[in-house]
């Protein structure tokens, strides 16, 4: 990821947490060829025994994503909010146009579930549905009958991204003055779109010293199996 250094995050928990709560990604490929392929799916984070995150994700198994992505590194692109920046906001001036915005960026390899793993992709689907559900006021619980899930799940394809490379970039305006700051933060805190709105909330935090990880800590990983049969 390119971004200029002030707006860099090398804290990997600020980044994880970043990554759940933007969970809704691009995971982006290439064929043979080169021709790049995107596809728009959730994403699950969870912490393993020896604390390390790990993340997952599914498809539908019509995509041909899991044949492009064989043995061939990703690119997942997960996208916060963002918010153009006005110079009319400044107090400041010279000022010119801007952008806020957060971005993760994900670079791993695949690790496909095996057909003959039923109880992974089982797994998958409910923690996906319970991690999505949990930020409710009131979570609706996942309780299809056994034969419609199970039809439901043959139609999906389950994998790990084995992360090897985890970037990620806020650009919320550290390298302003304080007034500049407080003058945005002022606009998108009572601007229509709740994107800026969001954008307004995240400087006041960043202001404060504080963080955005009101979603708790990041549950353990608590898989069947992962033992691949043969």
């Amino acid at each position: 990821m390119h971004t200029r250094t002030p707006f860099r995050v090398s804290d990997a928990d600020r980044v994880s947490e970043a990554l759940r709560r933007y969970g809704f990604a691009t995971l982006i490929s290439a064929d043979e060829r080169g021709r790049p392929y995107a596809s728009r799916l959730a994403t699950i984070l969870r912490r393993d025994g020896d604390g390390r995150v790990r993340l997952w994700t599914h498809i539908d198994r019509r995509n041909p994503l899991e044949t492009l992505a064989e043995d061939r590194e990703l690119l997942l692109v997960a996208n916060g909010p963002d918010a153009y920046l006005s110079p009319a906001w400044y107090l400041r001036h010279p000022s010119v146009p801007s952008w806020n915005y957060i971005a993760v960026h994900v670079r791993g390899k695949p690790r496909f579930f095996a057909d003959e793993q039923p109880q992974l992709i089982d797994w998958l689907l409910r923690e996906t549905v319970a991690e999505y559900e949990s930020r409710r006021e009131t979570p609706w619980t996942y309780d299809a009958p056994g034969k419609f899930h199970h039809r439901l799940a043959r139609g999906f394809v389950g994998f790990e991204i084995e992360i090897s490379e985890l970037a990620a970039a806020f650009k919320l305006r550290h390298d302003k003055p304080e007034p500049n700051k407080r003058s945005v933060i002022g606009a998108l805190g009572s601007a229509p779109d709740s994107g800026q709105r969001e954008i307004a909330r995240l400087m006041e935090l960043e202001l404060g010293g504080g963080a955005f990880n009101d979603f708790g800590e990041i549950p353990p990983a608590t898989i069947p199996t992962e033992r691949t049969p043969g």
